[in-house]
């Protein structure tokens, strides 16, 4: 779901080298195309893991002094380039208060159906006692 957001907030042919300087080579590339991997990379932080070891053998491009630069180089470059873009928009066009909690948030992104729905949550040990 949140892959679906970002694309809907952005757009999905959001291009993420749309900037870069005329003298670096990078690949084109949208939001759509990286965004699942974008996600992947953010599992795998978020979990205490590695990136995919195909995303460190994958080649990326070459950077501004002839390097190479890796596929995870890539998205991770793509990471902030999709951070930034969104924290521009939101301050932007003024959309800070859309953004500024859950329900806010949730509502923005229900004229587009992409509600996240979450399952109720399991209990743990004895139901509370009543007085």
């Amino acid at each position: 779901m949140a892959t679906e957001r970002i694309k809907k907030f952005l757009g999905a042919t959001f291009e993420i080298y749309a900037d870069s300087p005329p003298h670096v080579s990078p690949p084109t590339l949208t939001l759509g195309d990286i965004i699942g991997d974008v996600y992947t990379a953010r599992n795998a932080f978020a979990h205490g893991n590695w990136l995919p070891e195909e995303f460190t053998a994958r080649p990326g491009y070459r950077g501004v002094r002839g390097e190479s630069l890796s596929y995870a180089d890539v998205v991770l470059e793509a990471t902030s380039v999709i951070l930034r873009a969104s924290l521009l928009k939101i301050f932007r066009q003024n959309l800070v208060d859309l953004f500024s909690d859950k329900p806010s948030m949730n509502l923005y992104f229900d004229q587009f159906g992409l509600r996240r729905i979450v399952g109720k949550r399991k209990s743990h040990g004895s139901p509370p006692v009543s007085p």
